[in-house]
């Protein structure tokens, strides 16, 4: 008789808590249809209380880990425009992994209101590694590159330029330009500047790159030209210096021609000091002395 009473407890038991798992998923259900409803048509202080009840019933039975309601309050919150509380429940729901793509979209905007910029790249970053194939998730990559740059984090926007869709974008095309120079990759600039003029013959970043490398050219050619003379003064030596100053001559021409564009389209004193130098080594006076007042 004690066996079979102590079967007979054993099933009641079990009987017993299906039927408290059961009412309890009812009321999650029932719960979470009120909470639903009430969001949909504005009633976001409502739906807030429903979510919070729903989250507290979900801990109690479930794994908070996976817990839904932490995302869906964060909405009910962001309706009611408490963004603090909503930042509260919406980084409950990144840390369990139970973020929806909407929340993303929500912080980023946030976050670039806010201009805080480093929250808004570690956003854009975990929105990315959570919803890789979310066609707003990928929308973010070039925005990310843009961060990295700006930030002078250069090697991260170089590894972040492969998922750049549109890379003949010219603000993006200039800040991967910006990226190589800070990392002295000189094919690479040689390329993006080419690419640039192709695209926009007056873009000031890509003239002042042909500029400098004509000019830099000249005056290595011209100091060691002048260096090989003056510690071998003989006429053959001589040949060699003016032969040498008609090379540089070519790239200085060149390179006037650049800085004096770029002084066109922004009178700027750094062109000014170039074409001051340049035309000193003509020896033209009068433009050299021109260029050398607009130093100032």
């Amino acid at each position: 008789m004690n066996g079979k009473y102590s079967i007979f407890a054993i099933v009641l038991i079990a009987i017993t808590l299906l039927f408290d798992s059961c009412a309890s998923t009812v009321s999650i259900t029932g719960l979470q249809q009120e909470a639903d409803s009430a969001y949909d048509s504005g009633q976001f202080q409502q739906a807030l209380k429903h979510y919070e009840n729903l989250i507290q019933k979900w801990n109690a039975n479930h794994q908070q880990e996976n817990n839904p309601y932490y995302d869906k309050a964060g909405h009910a919150a962001l309706g009611m425009n408490d963004m603090n509380l909503a930042l509260e429940y919406f980084s409950q729901s990144i840390h369990y992994g139970t973020a929806s793509s909407k929340t993303f979209q929500s912080l980023i905007a946030h976050y670039q209101a806010e201009n805080n910029i480093s929250r808004e790249m570690m956003t854009i970053e975990d929105y990315i590694a959570t919803y890789p194939d979310d066609s707003l998730a990928k929308s973010n990559q070039s925005r990310l590159f843009e961060i990295y740059a700006v930030t002078s984090q250069w090697e991260k926007a170089i590894r972040q330029w492969e998922n750049i869709d549109d890379k003949d974008d010219i603000p993006l095309l200039e800040l991967y330009f910006d990226a190589n120079k800070q990392l002295e990759n000189t094919s690479i600039c040689e390329q993006v500047a080419n690419k640039l003029l192709n695209k926009d013959p007056d873009n000031l970043k890509a003239l002042e790159w042909e500029a400098a490398k004509f000019y830099d050219r000249a005056e290595k050619r011209y100091a060691k030209e002048l260096e090989a003379y003056e510690q071998n003064k003989t006429r053959r030596q001589y040949a060699i210096l003016l032969e040498g100053y008609e090379i540089a001559g070519k790239d200085y021409r060149k390179a006037r021609d650049l800085y004096e564009k770029l002084y066109s389209l922004k009178p700027d004193r750094r062109y000014a000091i170039y074409l001051h130098n340049i035309y000193a080594r003509f020896q033209d006076e009068e433009k050299a002395s021109f260029y050398r007042n607009k130093m100032k």
